[in-house]
């Protein structure tokens, strides 16, 4: 192994992370460790004591937010706006409803309903309010930080690393995973299948999800 890769694991996200960085310091690897684990318990659905639990569960009453999930949220408001509604993290209750309503490694439930709920519009469901940096979401709505949260904390990992560090980060359980690389540009999320990603597409920090469906086919997650 070169004497300038550094690479470490650990549990958090639901499954075992692996974070692969050259030119980068043991104790920068262990911060990034820190930043991660923090996040996953902050921003999990799956916790009753979760930051963002506390907020599916205020039926309608605003709370002061850490600036990890009002950034998080502020970056899902972002894009929706700009994907024209497609990425849209308000998707939490149709997700409880098809059966995922617990750690994918537990395996899914039995759907709720045959007719999924209608997802609102992020917009008209979300309330931030930066100058006291208090969040609250409209009674009954519910949000999923999913692949919003992993793109930021890809970027918020290259920062901690270095401009100029090449940082590979994974999760991966029941064929999911989800990868991120240091380069120069802004971050950016996308889907790719495991070839990688298109010729060109350098960036910062980039999100890669995919689950291996039965018949084998590749579907962006």
């Amino acid at each position: 192994m070169s004497p300038n890769l550094q690479v470490r694991h650990f549990s958090a996200l639901g499954s075992t992370c692996e974070l692969i960085a050259v030119g980068a310091s043991p104790a920068a690897l262990e911060r990034c460790e820190a930043l991660v684990l923090d996040a996953d318990a902050r921003l999990t659905r799956f916790g009753r004591d979760s930051e963002l639990s506390q907020l599916n569960a205020a039926n309608g009453r605003p709370m002061p937010a850490s600036p990890l999930l009002y950034g998080m949220l502020e970056a899902g408001l972002y894009a929706y706006e700009a994907s024209g509604g497609l990425v849209n993290i308000a998707v939490l209750p149709a997700l409880c409803a098809a059966g995922y309503d617990r750690p994918f490694r537990l395996g899914l439930s039995e759907p709720s309903s045959l007719t999924p709920p209608v997802t609102p519009a992020l917009p008209e469901v979300l309330w931030l309010d930066p100058g006291s940096r208090t969040v609250a979401l409209a009674p009954g709505a519910a949000v999923d930080l999913g692949g919003i949260a992993k793109g930021a904390l890809a970027d918020l990992l290259i920062a901690e690393l270095g401009q100029d560090a090449v940082c590979k980060a994974r999760a991966a359980t029941a064929g999911t995973s989800a990868s991120a690389m240091g380069r120069s540009w802004p971050w950016r999320t996308g889907a790719w299948p495991p070839a990688g990603p298109p010729a060109g597409a350098g960036a910062r920090a980039c999100i890669t999800c995919w689950t291996r469906a039965p018949d084998s086919r590749c579907i962006p997650t």
